[in-house]
């Protein structure tokens, strides 16, 4: 029990927060200071911990001239021992309160914040891009994009993952992700908008498909559907290569829908098909189920397996 440390509900810190605001209020300490002496306070009383909801909803509830102190106060002391210890945790109520009140009153310091951590939170690069993207400087916003993707993927700074080569949804870390954690389709939406502003048409075309596959990638007419208008000579082989990555999510061993995949690679790529052809003729020449699949949807063989 001892090792568990001393958690303060919503209601205690709810009531700590309010006698505390009292005391300063009636020693004319200033809202920073208030601030200041709640974190000691909780730092020192052994493994106090309050409650972040409750905390972070107490300071951003202030009126604006505390709110703006607060702000200045933890941008003057950022780079102190304490607070710079307290701000290192992206997940605690001190970074979220610095984080909302600079991002109101201090918006360079803000996405200053937001580029630092970027590597420990993907999503703190969308309000980078969204001030990128209005002022147009869509140059700039490509290596924040690839800081994001590594951040999201668990990639190495050598690292980066291609949207012309693989589904999103079927990279390792995805799949073995959350339903409850963030969408990464606000970011693959951002970056198909730089794209297409820096004449990018393939990573564009690709980041197109990326977004409807993973809304829907198990909705074989709405993902066939996507595939099929891509019809540009130059997207060609890229239609083929993503198509070729959502059937080791959608097909797996049922042969009805490796016969409807393949005849879309047909209407998609037709090199593609002859290859894909001949390594099934190669690998899979006892699979009678496939071939006769294949010939209900008169599919052409040119080798009789």
């Amino acid at each position: 029990m001892d090792n568990e440390g001393l958690y303060f509900g919503p209601q205690v810190t709810g009531c700590l927060l309010e006698w505390e605001w009292m005391v300063a209020k009636r020693y004319d300490a200033s809202a920073f200071e208030f601030l200041d002496r709640i974190y000691k306070l909780e730092a020192t009383v052994g493994e106090m911990s309050l409650d972040t909801e409750t905390l972070t909803s107490f300071i951003l509830g202030l009126d604006e001239a505390d709110q703006i102190d607060i702000s200045q106060g933890l941008i003057e002391h950022r780079q102190s021992p304490q607070w710079a210890d307290a701000l290192r945790s992206i997940h605690s109520a001190w970074f979220v309160i610095y984080q909302e009140l600079t991002r109101k009153w201090d918006r360079s310091r803000y996405i200053e914040s937001c580029r630092t951590n970027i590597s420990r939170n993907w999503e703190l690069a969308r309000p980078i891009l969204k001030d990128l993207r209005s002022q147009k400087a869509f140059d700039e916003a490509i290596p924040v994009i690839e800081a994001a993707v590594r951040a999201l993927l668990h990639l190495r700074e050598s690292e980066m993952w291609d949207p012309r080569e693989e589904l999103l949804i079927a990279h390792p870390v995805m799949r073995h992700r959350s339903e409850m954690a963030p969408s990464p389709v606000p970011l693959l939406e951002g970056w198909r908008k730089v794209a297409e502003a820096l004449g990018q048409d393939e990573v564009a075309g690709a980041l197109k498909l990326q977004v409807i596959t993973y809304r829907k990638w198990a909705d074989w007419d709405v993902v066939l559907s996507a595939f099929r208008q891509v019809t540009s000579p130059g997207l060609a082989s890229l239609g083929g290569r993503l198509f070729a990555s959502w059937r080791s999510l959608k097909v797996n061993s049922n042969y009805e829908c490796s016969a409807d995949w393949l005849a879309a690679v047909l209407e998609l790529n037709t090199r593609s098909y002859e290859q894909i052809v001949s390594e099934w003729v190669a690998t899979h020449r006892r699979r009678r189920n496939l071939w006769k699949a294949l010939a209900k949807k008169n599919l052409p063989v040119r080798e009789s397996p």
